[in-house]
C-alpha cells in the first residue's frame, strides 16, 4: 500500500488549525504534531507519544493506534458530534471540527521534548552513551515480555536460555565500555556478535515451534540484525584506530 510522504504530512500540519489528520501506515493510523495533540486531548488520552526526527522539521511528535481500534475512536467522535471523512485513496482520515488552544499545544510539545531529553540524560550513564547498547536494552525488554508468553514447556527450554544470553550480553557491554585496550575491546565485541547470532537462532527456533507470532519474530530478527550491524561498525572503527596508531 502506498503511503502519504511524511514531508507532505508535516507541511500540512504546519497549516493545520483545528482538525485531526490521521494517515494509514500499514496496520495503523498515525497522527503527527497538532493532530497528535488533538488526538490525545479529545479522543484517546492513553495513546503513547513517540518522536520521529524528520529534517528539516526536527523532532516531530506522533501517536498511533491499530486499524482494529477505529470503532473505539469512531464512537468517541460520534459522542462529541465530530465529523469524519475518509479520502478517496483511503490513506487519510480527517476528524473535524475542534476548538484548539494553540498555546496549549506549543506548551505540550515543549514539555514532552524537555522530559524526553532529561530522560535521555539520566539514562546515558547506564549505557555509556552507546547507541548500540541502548538499542540492545530495548530489545532485551521486548524479549522479556515475549518469553513470558511462551508455552510453559518452552519457557524453560528456550526462554531461560534467551534471557541468560541477554544477561551475558549486558555484562559484555559493561566490560567493553570499561576496557581501555582496543584489541581487548574488539575481542569482547566478537563475543557479543556471537551471542546475538545465537539469539537469532533461538528466536527462529521459538517461531518454528509457534511460541511467537510472525510479526514479533520479524521485529526481533530486524532488531538483532541492526545490533549486529552496529557491532560490526564499532569493531571496524576500533580496528582503524589500531592501524593508525
Amino acid at each position: 500500500m502506498n503511503r502519504v510522504p511524511l514531508e507532505a504530512i508535516l507541511k500540512q500540519e504546519q497549516q493545520n488549525a483545528r482538525q485531526i489528520h490521521l494517515y494509514r501506515d500499514g496496520k495503523f493510523y498515525v497522527a503527527y504534531e497538532l493532530s497528535a495533540y488533538l488526538m490525545k486531548t479529545f479522543l484517546w488520552s492513553e495513546l503513547k507519544v513517540t518522536i520521529k526526527y524528520q529534517p528539516p522539521f526536527g523532532n516531530c511528535l506522533r501517536v498511533g493506534f491499530p486499524l482494529t481500534s477505529w470503532e473505539k475512536v469512531k464512537a468517541s467522535c460520534d459522542q462529541q458530534n465530530l465529523t469524519t471523512t475518509l479520502s478517496d485513496d483511503k490513506l487519510q482520515l480527517t476528524i473535524a471540527t475542534l476548538t484548539v488552544d494553540s498555546q496549549a499545544y506549543v506548551k505540550w510539545k515543549q514539555e514532552f521534548l524537555s522530559n524526553y531529553n532529561q530522560a535521555k540524560i539520566k539514562m546515558r550513564p547506564f549505557y555509556g552513551g552507546l547507541p548500540v547498547y541502548k538499542k540492545s536494552y530495548d530489545l532485551w525488554s521486548l524479549a522479556l515480555s515475549t518469553v513470558r508468553k511462551f508455552p510453559k514447556d518452552l519457557q524453560e527450554l528456550l526462554g531461560s536460555r534467551i534471557l541468560n544470553l541477554f544477561v551475558d550480553c549486558n555484562q559484555l557491554f559493561r566490560q567493553v565500555y570499561q576496557e581501555e585496550n582496543t584489541l581487548a575491546q574488539q575481542a569482547i565485541i566478537v563475543q557479543l556478535d556471537e551471542h546475538y547470532d545465537t539469539l537469532a537462532f533461538l528466536f527462529r527456533l521459538a517461531f518454528d515451534q509457534q511460541a511467537l507470532g510472525l510479526e514479533r519474530n520479524v521485529d526481533i530478527a530486524d532488531q538483532v540484525g541492526e545490533i549486529r550491524r552496529q557491532l560490526k561498525l564499532w569493531r571496524n572503527k576500533l580496528n582503524k584506530n589500531v592501524v593508525t596508531t
